[in-house]
């Protein structure tokens, strides 16, 4: 079952639904990383996989690439961040 999602997930991000919620998350952030706010957003990171293409805009941070890298421990979700 894992697979079928990871396949499933994969083909989501590559659609224009996935890239108009990923646009609307970059332009909340004003660009800038949510998370350190010092570099540029990188990344669109999920904070819940509860609600796969069907997100809120809550449910999605813009991060820089170290802080996507940190948030990521070891391929794990190391942090919670509620905005």
């Amino acid at each position: 079952m894992l697979s079928g999602f990871v396949m499933d997930y994969e083909r989501y991000l590559g659609s224009a639904r996935w890239r108009k919620k990923r646009l609307a998350i970059i332009l909340r952030a004003d660009g800038i990383c949510e998370r350190c706010r010092k570099a540029q957003v990188s990344f669109v990171h999920h904070l819940t996989y509860e609600r796969i293409g069907n997100e809120h805009l809550g449910d999605l941070l813009g991060v820089c690439a170290k802080c996507h890298e940190e948030l990521h421990d070891g391929g794990r979700v190391r942090e919670t961040i509620v905005l």
